[in-house]
């Protein structure tokens, strides 16, 4: 009995413990990724900026939505991002970023900067 107890107190314990991953879903959209978008660019150099669009109506096909959504299940806040790219004859119109919800606790993509060569692992 006291084994029994030990171990739903034990399962208990690590079911508190339990790893929750970091959920990303959507383009990772930053404001100078935004910025480079301007009026007259073609539908690919927007896809190149901003990454293949998300959500495309087939009743407005002038029209990319770009989303990103991140929660980082460590206690920091959710982020949310809209991004519309409206197009005429084309061409970038213009863009409007609506909601851009906890924008200043962006997560950043970690960035290398070991320069260091790599040895030749040729034999001499």
């Amino acid at each position: 009995m006291p084994r029994t107890l030990l171990l739903i107190a034990l399962s208990a314990v690590l079911t508190a413990c339990v790893f929750r991953p970091e959920i990303r879903q959507g383009n990772f959209l930053t404001d100078a990724k935004i910025a480079q978008v301007k009026p007259g660019m073609t539908p690919p150099q927007v896809e190149f900026l901003l990454g293949k669009v998300m959500m495309q109506d087939p009743f407005h096909p002038d029209r990319w939505d770009y989303v990103q959504y991140v929660n980082p299940n460590d206690g920091r806040p959710v982020e949310n991002w809209h991004v519309v790219v409206y197009f005429k004859d084309g061409k970038v119109d213009h863009v409007e970023q609506l909601s851009t919800q906890n924008k200043d606790t962006q997560l950043q993509v970690p960035k290398v900067n070991d320069k260091t060569p790599i040895q030749d692992s040729a034999g001499p």
